[in-house]
């Protein structure tokens, strides 16, 4: 179980404040894993994104998306 019981009040928060589009939790490499979908239009805002995570015990991993649009757009 989560040891902190603010656990989901300060997920939810931070939801908001980075403003995710979605958010999904589950289990990889036997580590439980937080999943933020936001939109982050340059790396300045990384820090922002990152560091509540940092203070929370979290590990961060940043991954580029793309949607099919954007695929296209780079490509022509």
């Amino acid at each position: 179980m989560v040891k902190n019981s603010n656990f989901i009040k300060e997920t939810e928060e931070y939801i908001k404040k980075i403003n995710a589009e979605a958010a999904y939790f589950t289990a990889n490499e036997e580590e439980r894993t937080a999943i933020f979908i936001a939109d982050i239009s340059s790396a300045d805002q990384i820090p922002k994104v990152a560091e509540p995570l940092f203070f929370m015990g979290g590990k961060v991993f940043c991954n580029n998306l793309m949607t099919m649009n954007d695929l296209k757009k780079g490509l022509s």
